[in-house]
């Protein structure tokens, strides 16, 4: 999350891929808090939702690039 947080740094990327990054940020602390590594099932559930968090993090940089494009920043 950190060399994320400071490539978006570098970039000159703003607030929407900090938000996308915050969300996304959560989403993994929780998937890592919540998963049972003793239960296949629940390994395989969150591997299939992992690909939301990956969706997050797009939307973040989606959202800012569009804030660029219509002048917002």
């Amino acid at each position: 999350m950190g060399c994320y947080t400071l490539s978006g740094f570098l970039a000159g990327m703003g607030p929407g891929f900090y938000l996308g990054t915050l969300v996304g940020g959560y989403r993994l602390f929780k998937m890592i808090k919540d998963v049972n590594l003793d239960d296949p099932d629940n390994c395989w559930y969150w591997f299939k939702n992992n690909i939301n968090t990956g969706h997050v993090f797009f939307l973040g940089i989606f959202v800012d690039y569009l804030l660029k494009i219509f002048g917002f920043l």
